[in-house]
């Protein structure tokens, strides 16, 4: 049985040739079969079945008035393209560029429920095999180039196209979905310099590479997800992590199974913190056996040049430093804005039958969000962010995307596999 994918998206996944459209006609230059990146992933993947759905001028759910063509809102199609090409096993869905023109006035929030929508629908649905839902990879476009600014796009549409994969990777995660950024360095796509929006042929080359990579990926990931999620073990860790120097306390209490390494409490303290894993990190620890500090992360060729002894974390179980007699240990992650947390170890227990593992039993407000600019950074921000009525609000909650509620906290946290995440680490280093 082929695997079927259907490919949803705009101009760039319908083939749209950089500079072609025709005013007079309103019509545009097609890539062919050879060219785009749909039909070069069914190359790459000849046991798919590969379903074209570009539509010039999509959007992820907004009503395109201006050009009086309502059916360019993707929550409107999606469901009729999901019942005419069921069952499905992958829903690719690249939209957003649309999204930030100047008509839409779409913040990245806004837009990001958007995409949340058009995950829903397929998430909720029963077009997949056997009646369950078709697996989900979402594609955050490239940024849009300088050219592309027009009374289409200005400068802030471009601004908002830099930040649109922060939230959408966020998003993912939430929702459980593959993702794919074109904007980061080992999948980077760029815009034609010709238009600033549309791909040139060899950027659909790419593209079709990523994707085929990316579908290949999770596929072996949800194999190796198995023995971590019914992993046999006995006793859990529970830990309390606080995010230092920031009073009312940010803090998350967890538990992880005993088998854990270093690498995979790191995951778990990005998922349960809220961070994004998009710099580097480091555990500081005392080693009971040589009564020295250790510190374990990523080694990199820069740690090892200035001979910094930077344990690999996926290597170095944490029962090997963890006991009753050595609780704490230092977490700092962005060395740039430098937050460091403190972990205490709390108690060893005897792993409860019906739980899932790692979980988070509870905790206290918001972290910062990434690359804000430290604690000074941060304390400015939930400032400005008060005082709606402030010369910086506006310029603030641009950059946010939304308005920044720091007191925010859920214990319902969706964990990564850190297998699967180490997998992608060691691809970007």
């Amino acid at each position: 049985m082929k695997t079927r994918i259907l490919c949803f998206g705009a101009s760039n996944t319908w083939g749209f040739k950089p500079g072609s459209f025709d005013l007079k006609t309103e019509l545009a230059e097609r890539y062919d079969e050879n060219e785009r990146w749909p039909m070069l992933l069914g190359q790459i993947l000849p046991q798919a079945v590969i379903i074209e759905e570009g539509l010039n001028g999509r959007t992820t759910a907004f009503d395109d008035s201006f050009a009086q063509k309502p059916y360019r809102n993707g929550l409107m199609q999606l469901p009729i393209c999901l019942e005419a090409h069921y069952p499905l096993d992958w829903v690719i869905i690249m939209l957003g560029t649309n999204d930030v023109k100047v008509q839409y006035k779409k913040t990245p929030e806004e837009i990001t429920a958007g995409m949340s929508a058009l995950l829903d629908c397929v998430l909720s649905s029963n077009k997949g095999r056997e009646g369950k839902p078709p697996k989900v990879l979402l594609i955050a476009p490239q940024p849009l180039h300088s050219a592309a600014l027009s009374s289409c796009f200005d400068k802030i549409s471009l601004g908002k196209s830099v930040v649109l994969p922060t939230f959408y990777k966020r998003l993912a995660k939430q929702k459980g979905c593959a993702f794919l950024d074109l904007s980061s360095k080992t999948n980077a796509i760029e815009s034609s310099a010709v238009d600033g929006i549309h791909l040139e042929v060899r950027q659909h080359k790419k593209l079709a590479k990523f994707v085929a990579g990316v579908l290949k990926k999770y596929e072996v990931s949800q194999v190796k997800q198995k023995p971590f999620q019914a992993g046999q073990y006995k006793n859990v860790y529970q830990f309390k992590i606080s995010l230092n120097g920031i009073k009312p306390s940010i803090w998350r209490r967890i538990q992880v199974p005993e088998t854990y390494t270093f690498w995979d409490l790191h995951v778990a303290i990005q998922d349960v913190m809220g961070w994004l894993d998009c710099h580097l990190h480091e555990f500081n620890i005392h080693n009971p056996r040589t009564r020295k500090e250790d510190s374990i992360g990523i080694p990199d060729e820069d740690s090892e040049l200035m001979g910094m002894a930077l344990l690999p974390g996926w290597e170095v179980p944490i029962r090997a430093y963890f006991s009753e007699n050595n609780k704490r240990a230092i977490y700092a992650y962005d060395f740039g804005d430098n937050w460091e947390h403190t972990i205490c170890l709390e108690a060893i227990l005897p792993r409860e039958s019906k739980a899932q593992y790692p979980i988070c039993l509870e905790g206290a407000r918001a972290c910062p969000p990434e690359d804000c600019g430290s604690i000074p950074g941060y304390e400015r921000l939930v400032e400005v962010m008060k005082n709606p009525r402030s010369e910086e609000y506006e310029g603030m909650r641009e950059w946010l995307g939304k308005a920044y509620d720091p007191e925010e906290f859920n214990t319902r946290i969706s964990f990564s596999d850190p297998k699967e995440a180490l997998s992608t680490r060691l691809d970007w280093q």
